[in-house]
């Protein structure tokens, strides 16, 4: 895989916090591209706490919620946009 980045990410949280994987340190201004790992937390929901692969298309495949398209989004818009989707099936 070619740039694997991980996300953590709380549903009550209005941000996500990204640290660069083992040995890749994080690019300013970095943005998501196809191929991109995230690792994608979701608070007291562990069985959807685990690494997504971006699709070619862009877009992140979750259990439960339609595609996420993040794309071309920087790290934080990326998992703000994952956390608003998550946040319409958690109500």
């Amino acid at each position: 895989m070619r740039n694997a980045r991980h996300c953590a990410m709380g549903i009550l949280a209005l941000f996500a916090l990204c640290t660069a994987a083992a040995g890749v340190p994080p690019e300013s201004g970095a943005k998501v591209r196809p191929g991109d790992l995230l690792y994608v937390e979701v608070y007291r929901v562990p069985e959807m706490s685990r690494a997504y692969l971006v699709g070619e298309d862009g877009a992140v495949r979750m259990p439960y919620i339609p595609p996420v398209a993040v794309g071309g989004m920087d790290e934080a818009t990326a998992g703000s946009t994952i956390s608003k989707a998550l946040e319409k099936i958690m109500r």
